[in-house]
């Protein structure tokens, strides 16, 4: 890979463009206005040498991630066969994806790309067959260009923002090129393990294929049996050289049981279109399939994993487990005892035709797969149950077995044996933020403490679940598939004016008593709460907290504050609104201006009063405020009865500002005996 300095500025890009391209003279942009901002420097990527009439010279412009790009211009300047003199150059438009026609699977158009999704640099893509395998003018030799490479990133002002150049390539145009493979090293196998092979002129995805090509052979089964696999063809994978590639020991051809491959293979290029190019061949390949095994269970940093809640990822390891595809699948059988925590429960035997079995969640390779703890909600009525292995928490003592099947037949591998503890359920709650939230802010003049913000935030909405098993993250969680997820913005969009709704339903079953459901989704628009409670949009609403502020109430209310008002709300937050004349908060004050005192004061009240509300619209979302006898079907109470001092899931007309806010020493919110019962009972700590 080569990197070279050239100078450039920042671009946000958009997918999809067009190439234009002409053999001639440098390339001019077209621009007549002058240069007003300065030409940067930034690294441009390059690794490729060997050019295929199919294939694609891949850029990476680095530092470009800011900048609105309207082109980047692509110009070659150098010669062809060490005398001829060559000039070329071509436009890639940047398009709107929309606007932009899919390519097919024969032909792959020129364009820009993002490194990193929609943020990272531009990636240049530049096909060759478009213009400039013509240009080069390729026949029945080959031809090689020395020269340089000069790179121009264009904005929407038709302003060169970045360019650069790689100076003194080679690049060598050839028609064809034939793979030459060395022979695989080992001799023993597993179904989908990738075996590195070595050599040279493996093709790139974008030019087509290396494919082993079995001439002759069959796999003989250890437990009897033969298949021919003449005629079979296994594409290479490309491992980021045309020197090595992975061959993939694909069960769908080679099966999953115990057998020897012996045969005659050869290897061929077919690049994209069809056309075919002869490499060497190699005879008497043999090598032994194994039989496929479990070892150990991990989750998180814990290898060996002693136990999981239900929704939790549990790593699966091993060799031989293979991915579904073509007749080949992998079911995971637990076999043995579970016994339930709860004595009164008897213990499960779970053998024969009681035995579980469960396909992984997903696949990484052969030496890895994931599943979850899983369980799964049965419903009775207007109500519902867990069933699954996660569904009650105990231990399961006894073995794990890969059930293998292929188009040959089925296979049982070498089982894990052991003990794994299903753990009590565990609701983690991603608390996602919008922009929006970041906007409103600004209203409240702590735009540039948002950090701090969402720090308070999260400790006081944790605080009132201390005692059981309910996480808050401000990222989305990779040790679980079930989570729930609440949305924080600014403004309410049903324009109520609410501080936070919980819109979450659950096919028909609105009060989740038991929090039998741990993806519950608090924001967005939800069509079964707009039909339930005519209030389609959930999450927190931070714009709406003015609500609170004796002044700002009073200009919307004919002159009379709300009731709800509070003089805290002025006094706290009145140094830092535009709307009560207050001055914003700056940088250079936080930590040390005479101001900090007022703005930790801020940062806590404000921070505790989101949080406050995070907590008791989750709170709804795990069937809260409970009432005896819900689990029988569901109350029509969703708040506490009445007026409970400091009671989290109280109505929002009981709940004071200076109750949310729980600033000066005043005792923070938190469930009342019922409640907290229930929560202890459904969320217990391990």
């Amino acid at each position: 890979m080569q990197r070279v300095m050239t100078a450039a500025s920042m671009c946000v890009l958009m997918c999809g463009v067009v190439l234009v391209g002409c053999p001639g003279n440098n390339n001019d942009n077209g621009s007549s206005q002058q240069q007003t901002i300065p030409v940067q420097t930034l690294l441009i990527d390059f690794d490729q040498s060997l050019v295929l009439p199919t294939s694609v010279l891949s850029m990476r412009l680095r530092g470009t991630e800011r900048v609105v790009s309207k082109k980047v211009v692509i110009e070659f300047d150098g010669q062809l066969d060490g005398s001829e003199p060559f000039s070329w150059s071509s436009e890639v438009l940047d398009i709107p994806p929309m606007a932009a026609t899919p390519s097919d699977s024969i032909s792959v158009a020129s364009e820009l790309q993002r490194y990193d999704g929609d943020t990272g640099d531009i990636v240049l893509r530049v096909a060759v067959e478009d213009a400039l395998w013509g240009a080069v003018g390729v026949s029945s030799f080959d031809r090689q260009f020395r020269g340089d490479i000069h790179i121009s990133v264009v904005d929407v002002l038709d302003r060169t923002v970045a360019e650069g150049t790689l100076s003194e390539q080679t690049l060598d145009f050839t028609a064809q090129v034939a793979p030459d493979v060395s022979r695989i090293s080992t001799s023993i196998v597993y179904a989908d393990e990738r075996i590195p092979v070595t050599g040279s002129g493996f093709l790139r995805p974008e030019e087509g294929e290396t494919i082993l090509v079995v001439e002759d052979g069959s796999v003989a089964f250890n437990a009897g049996g033969e298949a021919s696999l003449a005629g079979q063809e296994v594409p290479l994978v490309w491992d980021g050289s045309r020197q090595r590639a992975l061959l993939v020991i694909d069960p769908t051809l080679f099966g999953v049981r115990e057998a020897v491959f012996s045969g005659n293979v050869k290897y061929i290029n077919r690049l994209r279109g069809g056309s075919e190019v002869q490499g060497n061949t190699q005879s008497g390949v043999e090598f032994s399939l194994s039989q496929s095994f479990i070892t150990t269970l991990a989750c998180g940093d814990q290898d060996p994993c002693q136990g999981g809640s239900r929704g939790q990822r549990i790593q699966v390891k091993g060799r031989g487990l293979v991915a579904p595809r073509g007749g080949v699948s992998m079911a995971l059988r637990f076999e043995g005892l579970f016994t339930p925590d709860d004595t009164s429960l008897e213990p499960v035997p779970l053998t024969g035709a009681n035995a579980l079995e469960r396909s992984p969640d997903r696949f990484f390779n052969d030496e890895l797969v994931e599943i979850s703890v899983w369980y799964e909600i049965e419903r009775i009525g207007t109500r519902a149950q867990l069933t699954g292995l996660g569904s009650t928490p105990g231990v399961f003592a006894g073995k794990i077995t890969p059930v293998l099947v292929d188009p040959y037949g089925t296979q049982e591998g070498d089982a894990w044996q052991g003990e794994f503890r299903v753990l009590p359920s565990k609701q983690v709650v991603y608390m996602k933020y919008l922009p929006r939230f970041s906007t409103g802010l600004e209203k409240y003049g702590l735009r540039n403490v948002e950090n701090e913000v969402r720090a308070q935030i999260l400790e006081a909405a944790s605080l009132p679940y201390k005692d059981v098993n309910v996480v808050f993250v401000d990222e989305p969680p990779t040790d679980f598939i079930d989570y729930a997820t609440i949305e924080l913005s600014g403004p309410d969009p049903f324009g109520d004016g609410v501080f936070g709704y919980d819109n979450s339903t659950n096919d028909g079953i609105v009060k989740d008593t038991g929090n039998l459901f741990l993806a519950d989704y608090i924001g967005g628009y939800n069509q079964g709460s707009a039909e339930e409670f005519n209030n389609p949009y959930g999450g927190i609403y931070i714009e709406s907290f003015d609500y609170f502020s004796p002044t700002i109430s009073a200009k919307k209310n004919n002159g009379v504050a709300v009731d709800a008002a509070s003089d805290l709300f002025d006094e706290v937050l009145g140094p830092f609104m535009p709307d009560l004349g207050g001055v914003p908060i700056r940088s250079a004050e936080i930590g040390t201006g005479k101001r900090d005192a007022e703005i930790q004061r801020a940062i806590q009240l404000f921070g505790n009063v989101i949080g406050n509300t995070v907590a008791h619209e989750v709170g709804h979302s795990m069937g809260m405020a409970y009432f005896r006898g819900d689990e029988s079907g569901a109350s029509s109470g969703y708040h506490n009865s009445g007026d409970l001092p400091g009671a989290l899931m109280d109505s929002g007309s009981y709940r004071s500002f200076e109750e949310r806010a729980a600033i000066d020493g005043a005792v923070p919110a938190t469930f009342n005996a019922i409640n907290s019962e229930y929560l202890d009972r459904i969320l217990s700590k391990p």
